[in-house]
């Protein structure tokens, strides 16, 4: 991720001493594509509770099933979700699972918040990211 923002200011904004093994990732989402920090931190824990949930039931061998290069969390059929099952709404059905969970799981953004497709492509850009870097790590740890 290129960064045109003077890491430094970022550092001071952010406060790096609250930093944490995500500081990295929240900074660059941050500095790229404009959101809050605490925005980016909630989409954070949002995947975090996405992975809990798929670890539950595959264990960790998802991880591996997901192409990074294909990895589009505003696709149903390229998401994390849809990589795994074949569709978003597939996996969401067979685990009784509603929208309104896929949102809180990281896997869809909730409806009606945006008022641009722009902003809700940002945050999907920005979904997809911490994903892949979620992913990347788990499978840097199996290796």
């Amino acid at each position: 991720m290129e960064r045109d923002i003077d890491a430094r200011v970022i550092d001071y904004w952010i406060g790096k001493e609250e930093g944490g093994e995500e500081y990295d990732l929240i900074r660059d989402c941050v500095v790229l594509y404009g959101l809050d920090r605490m925005e980016v931190e909630e989409l954070v824990g949002r995947v975090k509770k996405g992975i809990e949930f798929l670890d539950a039931i595959y264990g960790s061998r998802w991880v591996r099933e997901i192409d990074l290069d294909y990895l589009d969390m505003s696709s149903a059929k390229a998401d994390v979700c849809g990589q795994i099952e074949g569709y978003m709404w597939l996996l969401l059905d067979k685990y009784n699972k509603t929208y309104e969970d896929a949102v809180s799981m990281g896997f869809a953004l909730p409806l009606g918040v945006y008022k641009t497709g722009e902003e809700k492509q940002r945050r999907y850009k920005v979904l997809t990211e911490i994903w892949k870097w979620y992913i990347k790590k788990r499978r840097g740890l199996e290796e």
